[in-house]
């Protein structure tokens, strides 16, 4: 059996990856298929809790149309929910701030984890629970 690598390790691959990959051993598509094979397992043996390896591809480094949309949005969504809550103070006062703040605190979280636990929306639910934060000071 061969000995659990060290945090150190991970590094060391990946730039024995980024090595073959300069000296055309490798194409980039076959490192990232072998760089996910090794956090994949390296998660296994390890015994690291699978929302982590989410977590990690929630959001592809590349920047895509539907990435800037996403974050367009939600950055839309925070701005204007803090915006609007603010300014609706005069007609909903403290305790009606405090309510619906806590309601939409709520329903984010509570989207925002379900769809963070599937792989498909990981990104969607990150953003979600990220918009319920931003509403904690109003509540």
């Amino acid at each position: 059996t061969m000995a659990s690598p060290t945090p150190n390790a991970s590094a060391v691959l990946y730039d024995v990856l980024e090595w073959a990959e300069q000296e055309n051993v490798v194409d980039p598509t076959q490192k990232e298929k072998l760089w996910e094979e090794w956090r994949v397992r390296w998660q296994e043996a390890s015994g690291a809790p699978s929302t982590l390896h989410y977590a990690f591809h929630a959001v592809s480094s590349r920047l895509t149309l539907t990435n800037v949309l996403s974050f367009g949005g939600a950055l839309l969504v925070i701005g204007s929910m803090t915006l609007f809550m603010v300014t609706g103070w005069e007609i909903f006062g403290g305790l009606g701030i405090f309510a619906i703040s806590s309601f939409y605190i709520l329903a984010l979280s509570i989207t925002g984890i379900y769809l963070f636990d599937g792989k498909e929306y990981a990104q969607m639910g990150g953003l979600l629970c990220t918009a319920a934060v931003c509403l904690v000071p109003l509540a």
